[in-house]
C-alpha cells in the first residue's frame, strides 16, 4: 500500500509509472511554498531532466483530458441548438405552412423562360429560377440567420402520417429535390425539341445549339454539378434566412 503512496497529498496509485508522474508534480507544486522559495534561493535548482520530462507528460495529459471535456461540451452545445431550434418550430408560436414541402416541390411548373436559364448558363441556375418564382410568406422551408447554413422542412411524421412537423432538410433530401427539378426542366426541354424540330433539322447552328442545351440539360460533368449544388443549397440558405428579433427567440441561438 505504501509502495506508490503520495506522501503530499495522501493518494494511492496502482501504477507505478503513473505514481512517478504524479510525484514528481506533486512534490514541486505542494511543498510548502517557504521550503521552496528557500530552495529556489539558496539553490536556484532546476527540476533534472527525467523531472521535467515527467511534469511534462503529467500537463501533456492534463491538457489531452482538458481539450476531451471541451470537444464534449461543444458537441453537446451544437445537439442542443438543434434541438432548441426544432422545438421553436414546432411551437404553438411559429406558423403551420398550408402543404408540405413534398406537395409543394411536386406543384412547381417549369416554364419556357426557366428553361431559358438553362440555355444561357446551367441547369442550377434554371432551378433557381424555378425556385425563386416559388418562394412565397410562410412556405413549407426555412432557415435561420443563426444557423448558417441549415434548411428546415416542413413535412409529414414518419410515426405518424396524420401528423405534420418541421425538421432538419437531409442532403438526401436536398439531392432528391434538385432531381425533380432537373427531371420536370428535362420534360421542358423536350417539349421545346418538339416545338423546334423543323428547325433544329434543318439549320446547323440550331443543331449544335441543341448539342450545347442538351449537355447542359444533363449537367456538366460530376464535379462541376456537386459544386453547382452546394452554390445552389447556400442561396437557398440565405434567400430564406430569417433573424430572430424578439427576446424570447434569442434563446434558441
Amino acid at each position: 500500500m505504501t509502495e506508490n503512496y503520495c506522501k503530499y497529498c495522501h493518494r494511492h496509485f496502482r501504477f507505478k509509472d503513473l505514481y512517478e508522474q504524479h510525484n514528481v508534480t506533486c512534490e514541486y507544486f505542494y511543498k510548502r511554498a517557504r521550503e521552496r522559495d528557500r530552495e529556489d534561493d539558496l539553490h536556484e535548482v532546476l527540476p533534472s531532466g527525467q523531472q521535467q520530462y515527467h511534469l511534462i507528460q503529467h500537463l501533456m495529459l492534463q491538457v489531452t483530458q482538458m481539450q476531451k471535456k471541451i470537444t464534449r461540451l461543444e458537441q453537446n452545445n451544437i445537439t442542443k441548438k438543434k434541438k432548441m431550434i426544432v422545438e421553436y418550430l414546432n411551437s404553438a408560436s411559429f406558423y403551420k405552412p398550408m402543404v408540405t414541402f413534398d406537395a409543394w416541390i411536386s406543384s412547381l411548373q417549369v416554364n419556357f423562360n426557366n428553361l431559358n436559364y438553362v440555355f444561357e448558363y446551367d441547369i442550377i441556375n434554371g432551378i433557381q429560377n424555378i425556385l425563386c418564382e416559388a418562394f412565397y410568406d410562410q412556405m413549407p422551408m426555412v432557415s435561420f440567420l443563426q444557423k448558417d447554413g441549415t434548411l428546415y422542412i416542413y413535412e409529414k411524421n414518419p410515426s405518424d402520417e396524420n401528423q405534420k412537423h418541421w425538421r432538419m432538410m437531409s442532403n438526401d433530401e436536398f439531392e432528391k429535390m434538385v432531381r425533380r427539378l432537373s427531371h420536370k426542366m428535362l420534360q421542358q426541354f423536350l417539349k421545346w425539341q418538339i416545338e423546334n424540330e423543323e428547325v433544329l433539322n434543318n439549320n446547323e447552328q440550331a443543331k449544335e445549339k441543341n448539342i450545347e442545351y442538351m449537355h447542359k440539360i444533363n449537367g456538366l460533368g460530376t464535379a462541376y454539378e456537386n459544386k453547382r449544388k452546394l452554390d445552389c443549397k447556400k442561396w437557398m440558405y440565405h434567400k430564406l434566412a430569417k433573424d430572430f428579433t424578439q427576446n424570447v427567440v434569442y434563446e434558441y441561438v
